[in-house]
């Protein structure tokens, strides 16, 4: 079968590998749409903390089961799905935790001998595997795992979901999260980025105000949006940080309410400034978010279902497999009117 590898620093390619096994456990998903995600952009670059070129990219898919185990009876072979792309062993600590990404047995796509999600088969277990929401196509589907990693996230603010969050970055992951927030009981939502596309698109999806960081403010747009206290300016009650410019964390905090909290999920891999006083003045928090667990891709795609027509328009690009070097190339540049792009592998 056919399947993308990142051969080299800033250089992918097709090439020819052994179709998967089928074992007593898994099912064979013949692959539709496969998306590019941020840290396949580091594989590109050669910033990725441990999947190196040469390596099979990807983690999300969507498909179609064309072979099914022996002890497989909760999937049947025509179904239309998507996948936790994780194998974890269900035992551990964390596992019972719901946080397989924590598991000393964890295998993730592209490593440990197992195939990522650039490719025309995938094997998994079939425990791992979820039906698509019937209301909405493979192209969308893509969008389970990504926004599952927004729902972890947001799930971090215990307690503050009525109030208003500030969400800095809204590309694919920022976006997903507007409507995740939505959904899960936030009050007003702000959002922030340099991209018109992708703060009319955020517009779209939910968010009530966006922010053009190269016009204006940020934290005096944050106290005009969220308003006034009777003894001093009230700020976010939560701060999502997707994105990864030098200031974002100093950004974060400034915006950030009294006894709030900052939850990033943002892949930063160099040093960025930050003054700790600025936050212990405010008695403020900042937690770090990775990946998902599967009450996270549960909800993901109970509101996929729900909001469809949103959902859909978050995905901007489909390149065909034969131009995936183009697709890299055009996201690497950072082009206007990219929000989320797939790749058709079938």
């Amino acid at each position: 079968m056919k399947a993308l590898l990142a051969t080299n620093i800033g250089e992918v390619s097709m090439q020819e590998i052994p179709t998967p096994e089928c074992g007593d456990d898994d099912v064979l998903i013949k692959v539709e749409y496969a998306g590019i995600c941020g840290s396949d952009m580091h594989i590109y670059h050669g910033t990725h903390p441990f999947r190196k070129p040469p390596v099979i990219l990807g983690h999300e898919l969507s498909g179609v089961i064309i072979r099914k185990g022996v002890k497989v009876d909760s999937l049947n072979i025509g179904d239309e799905v998507t996948a936790m792309p994780v194998v974890s062993c269900g035992e551990c600590i964390w596992c019972k935790k719901d946080m397989p990404v924590h598991c000393a047995k964890l295998r993730v796509p592209g490593t440990s001998g197992w195939v990522g999600t650039f490719v025309e088969y995938f094997n998994i277990p079939a425990r791992w595997v979820y039906k698509k929401p019937d209301n909405i196509d493979l192209k969308t589907a893509v969008l389970a795992e990504p926004l599952s990693v927004a729902i972890h996230a947001l799930r971090k603010f215990q307690g503050n979901e009525k109030e208003n969050l500030l969400i800095i970055g809204v590309g694919a992951i920022g976006s997903l999260a507007v409507v995740a927030a939505k959904a899960m009981g936030f009050g007003r939502i702000m959002v922030s980025d340099v991209s018109e596309f992708n703060l009319d698109l955020a517009l779209k999806s939910g968010a009530d105000r966006a922010v053009n960081v190269l016009r204006e403010s940020l934290e005096d747009a944050v106290v005009e949006t969220f308003g006034m206290e009777p003894f001093g300016k009230d700020k976010a009650s939560a701060v999502l940080v997707t994105a990864d410019h030098e200031n974002v964390l100093l950004d974060a905090v400034h915006c950030l309410g009294i006894e709030k909290r900052v939850v990033t999920i943002s892949t930063i891999t160099t040093p960025r400034p930050f003054v700790v006083t600025d936050l212990t003045e405010k008695l403020g928090r900042i937690s770090g978010s990775a990946s998902f667990g599967r009450e996270d891709f549960e909800l993901a795609l109970r509101l996929m279902g729900e909001n469809a027509e949103v959902f859909a328009s978050i995905v901007s690009h489909v390149f065909p497999k034969e131009k995936a070097q183009e697709a890299f190339e055009i996201i690497d540049q950072k082009k206007e009117g990219i929000s989320k792009a797939v790749i058709k592998m079938s």
